[in-house]
């Protein structure tokens, strides 16, 4: 009968290290240094016009955008409007939720979900705006 608690630990120690991964794969290396892996990346941004943590990280995306190759997705206008570079995208990742940016290089992908993720990355890559 000492098995379950047993069993019960590992399964929870399982999951934690998977979260930890996940969120390492999903940007979290990227937390405190320049991140070269994103230069010449093709980065994609889903938002939507509604959400206050897209309109709060959108200045810094679009300063970015100057630096950077990024296509923005804007997800409040529905499947007929998103291009098909964008939908076909978020159909094959299932973005997980808004904001959120993408990048894609040498067939790897980088997932920066949130606010607080995407802030971190503009922060690496030296983005500033005055507010």
């Amino acid at each position: 009968m000492k098995r379950k608690p047993i069993l019960y630990l590992v399964t929870f120690l399982s999951g934690v290290l998977i979260a930890m991964l996940l969120f390492l794969s999903a940007g979290g290396e990227y937390g405190n240094q320049k991140p070269e892996a994103l230069e010449g990346a093709k980065m994609y941004y889903f938002y939507a016009d509604w959400c206050p943590h897209c309109q709060k990280v959108k200045p810094y995306v679009t300063e970015m955008a100057k630096s950077y190759d990024i296509v923005f997705c804007n997800l409040t206008a529905g499947e007929n409007t998103l291009s098909q570079e964008c939908l076909e995208i978020a159909k094959q990742v299932r973005i997980p939720g808004v904001p959120t940016i993408l990048a894609v290089k040498d067939n790897k992908g980088y997932l920066f979900v949130g606010e607080d993720q995407i802030l971190n990355l503009t922060k690496a890559a030296g983005i500033e705006v005055k507010e």
